[in-house]
C-alpha cells in the first residue's frame, strides 16, 4: 500500500521557508537601498532576520559603497534555507514510500524554480 506525504505537511514547510526567503529578501533590499534603520518596518525585518543569518555571518564580507550594503550571505542563507526544506519534503516522501525505486506521488513545489 503507497503512502503519500500530507500535502498539509508539504504547504506549511513551504509557507515556512517562503516566510524566512521573504525577510531576507527584504533585509537585502533595504541594505542594498541604505533604507533608514529607524523605519519600523526596516527594524523589524532586521530584528526578524538576524537570527536567521547567525549560521551564515562571516561567509563572505558585506560590500559597502556609501550607505548601501550588500551582504551575500543572505543570498547564501536564501539558497540553503530553500534547499534544506527541499530535501526535508523528500525525506519525509522516502520514509512515507518505504521503497526507493517507485515514483513519489509529491508536489513540492517551492515558488523559486
Amino acid at each position: 500500500m503507497k503512502q503519500v506525504i500530507p500535502q498539509k505537511t508539504v504547504q506549511m514547510i513551504n509557507y515556512a521557508v517562503g516566510g524566512i526567503n521573504f525577510f531576507l529578501l527584504l533585509r537585502l533590499l533595504f541594505k542594498a537601498f541604505g533604507a533608514n534603520t529607524f523605519s519600523p518596518i526596516v527594524s523589524v525585518t532586521y530584528s526578524l532576520s538576524d537570527a536567521l543569518l547567525i549560521p551564515f555571518r562571516g561567509i563572505f564580507d558585506p560590500a559597502v559603497s556609501g550607505q548601501s550594503v550588500i551582504e551575500p550571505s543572505i543570498l547564501v542563507a536564501m539558497l540553503i534555507y530553500s534547499v534544506l526544506a527541499r530535501a526535508a519534503v523528500e525525506l519525509m516522501a522516502i520514509m512515507a514510500d518505504g521503497e526507493e525505486n517507485e515514483a513519489k506521488e509529491v508536489d513540492y513545489e517551492m515558488g523559486f524554480e
